[in-house]
């Protein structure tokens, strides 16, 4: 899901491997703009599932998170809960028939944003679960003072175990959270201020993250590292960081730039990993996507036309 320049058409888009577009589906009407276009599983059905709505300060103000099955057709829709629209950062569905998403909430006495991490049940649309940023993590934490998005939650993982805790990435706090599922408590704290671990050696550093992504065996987390102004880093990254609990330390197993050219990227991106241990990276507001071999080297590398972005961009087997 992109969006796009003036006078054209807002769509989901499928193609192949080499570039030549296989489907395309336009939204309409133009200002309900389509994000975070993936295949994942329903059911045990593949399906393709997106977030579609209007915007707001950098994240969805209305809208609804569609699946669609093989034949493109809606099987599902999926709306807000309490009374807070849904967000476009992150729709992930889980193994037990649920899905986690993202709200913002405005809170007009603290005149803040709210962040959500919600679970619901797709086939009811009942709330499983709820955890909010405020007050869990102070708005002294941020590195935007002044900015009512104090945190802007933008992505939601499972921790692998069966007490399914949940990975939480904040933008403007430049940080990801553990949080226990079964008492909202913040296990850990990785970047940011008050990291709970020493971000060792070079690299360990990450500023405006996105898509913070649980390791399978539970040794770390990957993420998209924008780099965005004011980061004193010089280009964005998608890193792999092992987390050593006992050590008290975050130290990084992997970083891939954009080999062709280096990259400041001012928002969005993901790091997805493939199941040969290959990266797929999305660049966010760049119009760029690449892949990398599990060494690190990159072996594919393609744009969208120049004003075009993709909050995420992924690769995945489909036969529609």
């Amino acid at each position: 899901g992109a969006t796009y320049p003036t006078g054209t058409q807002p769509g989901l888009m499928i193609f192949d491997r080499n570039g030549w577009l296989v489907f395309f589906r336009p939204q309409t009407p133009k200002d309900a703009q389509p994000f975070n276009f993936q295949v994942q599983t329903y059911n045990g059905q593949p399906v393709l599932t997106w977030f579609q709505g209007t915007l707001g300060p950098g994240f969805g103000t209305a809208g609804q998170y569609f699946l669609a099955d093989a034949a493109y057709r809606t099987i599902r829709t999926v709306q807000g809960s309490n009374g807070i629209p849904p967000d476009l950062h992150e729709f992930l569905l889980t193994a037990e028939g649920t899905a986690l998403h993202t709200a913002y909430e405005y809170l007009p006495d603290q005149k803040l944003y709210n962040g959500h991490a919600m679970e619901v049940d797709v086939a009811t649309g009942a709330l499983v679960f709820d955890w909010s940023c405020y007050p869990a993590v102070p708005v002294a934490k941020t590195f935007l003072p002044g900015n009512a998005d104090y945190f802007h939650i933008n992505s939601i993982d499972l921790w692998p175990g069966s007490a399914r805790n949940l990975l939480v990435s904040s933008r403007n706090t430049s940080a990801v959270y553990l949080i226990e599922r079964a008492s909202g408590q913040i296990l850990w704290q990785a970047g940011g201020k008050g990291s709970s671990f020493a971000m060792e050696g070079p690299g360990t550093r990450y500023e405006y993250q996105h898509d913070a992504r649980a390791l399978p065996d539970g040794s770390g987390f990957s993420v998209f590292d924008d780099a965005s102004p004011p980061s004193p880093e010089r280009q964005a990254w998608a890193k792999v960081l092992q987390v050593d609990t006992a050590a008290g330390q975050v130290r990084l197993a992997q970083q891939m730039p954009h080999t062709t050219l280096p990259l400041v990227v001012d928002s969005q991106g993901n790091n997805q990993l493939l199941a040969d241990g290959s990266r797929f990276v999305g660049w966010g507001a760049d119009p760029y996507f690449s892949q990398y071999d599990p060494t690190g080297t990159m072996v594919l590398d393609g744009r969208f036309p120049a004003g075009v972005e993709s909050y995420r961009t992924f690769t995945a087997s489909w036969t529609g």
